[in-house]
């Protein structure tokens, strides 16, 4: 049985989009700066590790909504903080996988910063969703945001 509010669900699936968006305008940011040269040759760790960084927020961010925000599915049993746990723990694991392959791609290159980047968004998120108010899934974190308490 889940622990959820009826409303947060919905609520904090919107949330969960906004970070989503957050993460693909950074990825187009990163983009414009790769088609700028003069602009990204100045920062050539954002340009060449930063879309890693980005793509945890955008992924996760649009798993978590679809997980938290449907009542169907193989997670609909599951407390909403487990299931953006899972997806948290998912989204590491397939950008790792994804970067551990890249060399049996035709231009593939496997990247040890690109690791870190993908690592380092995803400590980012999981110490920073509990906190942010319209992060929050269980039905606690819903009767606070409900009430106006942080």
């Amino acid at each position: 049985m889940s622990t959820s509010h009826p409303a947060a669900n919905g609520q904090h699936a919107y949330g969960w989009l906004a970070l989503c968006f957050l993460g693909n305008t950074g990825l187009e940011f990163i983009d414009f700066l790769r088609r700028n040269p003069a602009i990204g040759r100045d920062f050539p760790l954002l340009v060449g590790s930063g879309r890693n960084f980005a793509a945890v927020f955008a992924i996760s961010g649009v798993l978590v909504a679809v997980a938290i925000g449907s009542p169907m599915g193989p997670l609909r049993g599951m407390p909403p903080s487990r299931r953006v746990n899972g997806v948290l723990w998912f989204t590491l694991v397939g950008l790792l996988l994804w970067e551990a392959i890249q060399p049996l791609t035709a231009n593939g290159v496997f990247d040890w910063y690109d690791v870190a980047a993908t690592c380092a968004a995803f400590v980012v998120t999981v110490l920073v969703w509990p906190k942010v108010r319209w992060l929050r899934v269980d039905a606690a974190d819903a009767s606070r945001a409900h009430s106006g308490r942080p």
